[in-house]
Order: structure tokens, then sequence, then C-alpha cells
């Protein structure tokens, strides 16, 4: 889908730039949260979208811990 594209080296390798690697925590904390790969390549959210999005899911699961330790 074209979200990443490392360069390779003469070897063949991949050859990851800091920026690649962003790119990565971008996309999989992306999945974490819910988005699909084709919203990632249609809306490209921003990484503070993102952070507000697991900021929330967190507080989600905190709240179900908390009720579980009720039980």
């Amino acid at each position: 889908m074209d979200l990443l594209k490392p360069r390779k080296n003469a070897n063949g390798q991949l050859v990851l730039s800091k920026l690649d690697l962003e790119k990565i925590i971008q996309i999989l904390a992306a999945k974490i949260t819910g988005y699909k790969l084709k919203d990632l390549k249609d809306r490209q959210p921003s990484l503070g979208l993102i952070k507000n999005d697991l900021t929330q899911i967190i507080a989600e699961i905190e709240n179900i811990l908390f009720h579980l330790d009720l039980i």
C-alpha cells in the first residue's frame, strides 16, 4: 500500500531511516487503536490523534480492570 518506502543498499538489504522508524511506530499505533491500513493511506491520522485514541483505550481498560477487582 506504499505506506512505507524504505530504500535498499547495494546488497539488497532494507535501510531504514529515523523517519521510516517513526512511520512504522505510527502504523503500529494506528493499528492498535483500530485504524485499517486503508484509513492510514487515505487519511493519515496524526500521531497526536493516535495518541489521544490510545489514551482513551487505556482509560477504558483501566476502568474495566478496576471493576474486575471489585468482583
